[in-house]
């Protein structure tokens, strides 16, 4: 029997986001294809049960000399610990997860790592047309949507039984989210605000128990993967537009996208909270098949036949 090529990954582990999480995904991609990941992380992470690691510390390296990997996958900031890395010659490939529009703006060191050679993986097309566009790119560009786990995902209550009325998923815009529930006192409706860090499974069971959910992400996002979890679990979605999730949260089809401004996000929580029940249920029966359509399988498919051809394409 062969023996498994190993794999190195990095993380700063701050705290828990979507971002990890979906390196975490890729961690588990290679188990799946019979690779063998390992990981080291920076000194200062955190170590709690909110780290998807928390339960493979049998993957966590002490000691980055100790494997010769046969591939590094960067993501991020990861880049500033390659150096770190004395086994790794030129012939190594190296796969980088680029899951921000930052990467095309020159003032960020992201954009300054576009010039290494990778094999890049871009979570939506939005972010690989934004690199592209630098043209300091050195290696080819791959999308693969963003998936998301469903099976982990709290079962969804009827909506009519649904205690929260309208939550506010405010992490990235506290202010805007207490104003937003500020002008919405009037309607007297139960408004939840989230605003702090909490654990990903309260997080989503409280996204499960609303009937409407408002996220507000940052201006420009590589993907925003929030939005679809409330669309599985049949939470009916307010999304502002943050770029990276054009290709999912569709006005009129499957959530409401307003501009992202204090004025058009309010109205169109006023437009929700106003709909038909038919309306309803056909905007909230579409959002189920778009969240069923990004699930995680997909995503590791699409990675393999990238895996699975990459000495022709390094």
């Amino acid at each position: 029997m062969a023996e498994q090529k190993k794999v190195l990954f990095f993380r700063d582990y701050e705290g828990f986001s979507g971002g990890h999480l979906k390196v975490w995904n890729y961690f588990n991609h290679f188990i799946a294809r019979d690779y063998a990941p390992s990981i080291s992380f920076s000194e200062q992470s955190l170590w709690d049960s909110n780290n998807p690691w928390f339960a493979a510390k049998d993957k966590v390296l002490s000691d980055i000399g100790a494997i010769t990997p046969d591939i590094v996958f960067l993501a991020g900031m990861d880049w500033l610990r390659k150096p770190e890395i004395k086994n790794c010659p030129a012939t190594t490939p190296i796969i980088n997860l680029v899951q921000g529009i930052r990467h095309r703006e020159p003032s960020t060191p992201l954009y300054s790592f576009l010039k290494n050679k990778a094999i890049r993986i871009c979570v939506s097309e939005q972010v690989a047309e934004a690199i592209r566009q630098t043209q300091q790119v050195n290696g080819p560009v791959y999308t693969i949507p963003n998936g998301i786990d469903l099976p982990p995902l709290p079962q969804a209550m009827p909506f009519a039984d649904r205690p929260i009325d309208i939550l506010i998923s405010g992490l990235k815009h506290g202010l805007l989210a207490q104003q937003l529930a500020e002008s919405l006192r009037p309607l007297h409706k139960n408004v939840t605000v989230l605003t702090g860090y909490q654990s990903r499974a309260d997080y989503l069971k409280q996204i499960s128990q609303a009937k409407i959910a408002v996220f507000l992400p940052l201006h420009e996002e590589g993907f925003y993967l929030p939005p679809l979890e409330a669309m599985a679990m049949e939470t009916l979605v307010i999304c502002p537009d943050c770029i990276g999730n054009r290709s999912f949260c569709l006005p009129d089809y499957n959530c409401f996208r307003p501009q992202h401004d204090f004025v058009a996000i309010l109205d169109s929580v006023h437009q929700a909270v106003s709909l038909s029940m038919h309306k309803r249920q056909q905007l909230l029966s579409n959002a189920k098949q778009t969240a069923l359509k990004h699930n995680l399988h997909t995503e590791q498919q699409a990675f393999f036949e990238i895996l699975d051809n990459l000495p022709n394409i390094w």
